[in-house]
């Protein structure tokens, strides 16, 4: 299956497997170490703004982002 995926994709996949398992298992450490409880929209919501905020600079200082 991942013969036919080129380079790109097949690090993309691989990304998101990664986001998806620390995801999870930042959630599970919420839930056993806190007592709290996470919904995993909230969670997941939480990756993606720490996710924007990080590469959100770098790309504004880009030219790329000046055209």
């Amino acid at each position: 299956m991942f013969g036919l995926w080129s380079d790109h994709i097949r690090s993309l996949a691989h990304a998101a497997f990664i986001h998806v398992f620390h995801t999870i298992w930042m959630a599970r450490n919420g839930i056993r170490f806190n007592n709290s409880v996470i919904i995993m929209t909230r969670a997941a919501k939480m990756k993606v703004m720490t996710a924007l905020n990080t590469s959100l600079p770098r790309y504004m200082a880009s030219p790329l982002a000046r055209r």
